[in-house]
């Protein structure tokens, strides 16, 4: 009874490693692909691509190869530099058209083959899936610095794999969180400078791109305080640049107010347009000019605002190509008097040219060898057992040397003579002995295999185990 029930807690135990690694086999499916190297052609086959919208794609290959040049639809921007192509997709691409571009490529060989690889990268952007809410702030002390430098800086932060950004504050819930923090003068992600040129928002970090400047206030005009980043990003929420020039909430604020109206903003001496947290003590706005006394910004993070993030597939394959002495001369069949010049053919080192095919197929080197030594066995034995017999016969041809060309293509074994003298008695048996005995190899290496793919399945799980172990001992400890 001990004996079944730990089998069957093993047995759950590997259910529940394969489940728990399915969605990295899944992931290792998404992108693959094959090399074929013939003729001094490497070519790109098989491609799988289960992605999409990709925008980027990066080719590394070796310095031995030379990228052969296709015509690219619009869109497609291709540079070959450093033995890299890169291409750049102005639009997403579906999974279909780069499958048939992969496909379509090819590199010529100009120098001699070493062991090195080729590595294709496939490129997307996505946005992160999150169930959760969070809005977090933080104080970034940093005496001196300018609203557009915070602003910047802000943009590079992160908190909780969520992308940090000049805090904007939309109610009075924020506007409590924040304080909690503690009353510091820092900036915040409110301004209405507008770019010089085409009046559009502030969306870089060059200060010189903008004015605060309203006294010709016609086709450019900074007028409207705004939130500058996050997911309130273009929002108004004051209308002018002061209440004395017209201007009113449009949702929350905490502008510093005398009474009933708002002494903030200001715009002092016709140069504060970037809104700060904290005046003199208080825990209300006030607007400062780009370079205003500071002591730091403050950043906002949000499950609200997620960015799309860059998601990369990688595949690198070995080019090892060897040439061997298996040399074919292959002529095209021809019905009429053309002329072919006939074409040599080098298969790869551990392959064999397959006439009926038309392609260089891959040898299993053990079976072809054990396969090899039985057939010379039985042809051994049978030439001892009608040694007589042959001497005794004056009127026979002498038997003339055999060789046995044996090609595997997809675990099924053919079998082809070079002369007119077979062994007909036999063949159909010793092909079927072969089948037999590819077979029981193939059962063989799948158990081996599998057994395999267990035991590091269980030793990762293991690992995965101590290391989350050693994390939780580190946490508490802290």
């Amino acid at each position: 009874m001990k004996n079944l029930i730990k089998r069957i807690f093993r047995v759950l135990i590997i259910i529940l490693i394969i489940v728990l690694n399915m969605n990295t086999i899944k992931a290792n499916s998404n992108f693959d692909y094959g090399l074929v190297v013939n003729n001094k052609i490497v070519r790109i086959t098989n491609a799988v691509v289960n992605i999409e919208n990709i925008n980027k794609i990066s080719i590394k290959y070796p310095d031995f190869l030379k990228y052969n040049p296709i015509d690219l639809s619009n869109g497609w921007n291709l540079t070959d530099e450093n033995n890299e192509l890169k291409i750049k997709l102005i639009d997403n691409k579906d999974s279909v058209s780069v499958k048939n571009y992969l496909n379509s490529i090819t590199f010529s060989v100009i120098n001699e083959i070493n062991k090195e690889d080729l590595t294709i990268t496939l490129i997307n952007k996505s946005l992160p899936i999150r169930e959760d809410n969070i809005i977090h702030f933080e104080f970034v002390e940093a005496p001196g610095i300018t609203w557009f430098e915070a602003y910047a800086l802000a943009q590079n932060r992160t908190y909780d794999n969520l992308p940090g950004y000049l805090a904007s504050i939309s109610s009075e819930l924020e506007q409590g969180q924040i304080e909690e923090l503690g009353l510091r003068v820092g900036w915040i992600g409110g301004t209405r400078a507008v770019n010089k040129n085409d009046n559009s928002k502030v969306s870089l970090s060059d200060s010189s791109l903008y004015t605060i400047d309203i006294g010709q206030c016609e086709n450019i005009c900074p007028w409207e305080w705004y939130w500058v980043d996050g997911p309130e990003k273009g929002k108004v929420f004051f209308t002018a640049p002061t209440e004395a020039l017209g201007g009113i909430p449009n949702g929350y604020v905490n502008f510093k107010k005398t009474g009933n109206i708002f002494s903030e903003p200001n715009n002092s001496n016709q140069a504060e347009a970037y809104l700060s947290l904290c005046n003199i003590n208080s825990n209300q706005w006030n607007d400062l000019p780009n370079d205003g006394d500071i002591e730091g910004f403050y950043v906002k993070y949000s499950s609200d605002y997620i960015k799309e993030v860059e998601n990369s597939y990688s595949k690198t394959k070995i080019i090892d190509y060897k040439p061997s002495t298996n040399i074919v001369t292959s002529t095209p069949n021809s019905s009429n008097n053309d002329i072919y010049e006939k074409e040599e053919i080098v298969c790869e080192y551990g392959s064999i040219w397959n006439e009926e095919l038309g392609i260089c197929t891959v040898i299993e080197e053990n079976i072809e060898i054990d396969i090899i030594k039985d057939s010379k066995k039985e042809d051994n034995n049978k030439e001892d057992n009608n040694k007589d017999e042959l001497e005794a016969s004056n009127n026979k041809e002498d038997v003339k040397d055999k060789e046995l060309i044996i090609t595997l293509i997809d675990n099924e074994t053919k079998f082809s003579g070079n002369n007119n003298n077979t062994y007909e008695d036999n063949s159909n048996e010793v092909v079927k002995d072969t089948k037999n005995y590819i077979k029981k190899k193939t059962i063989n290496y799948e158990k081996y295999t599998f057994i395999l793919v267990i035991i590091l399945l269980v030793i990762q799980k293991i690992l995965h185990l101590y290391k989350f172990n050693e994390l939780k001992k580190e946490y508490e400890d802290d």
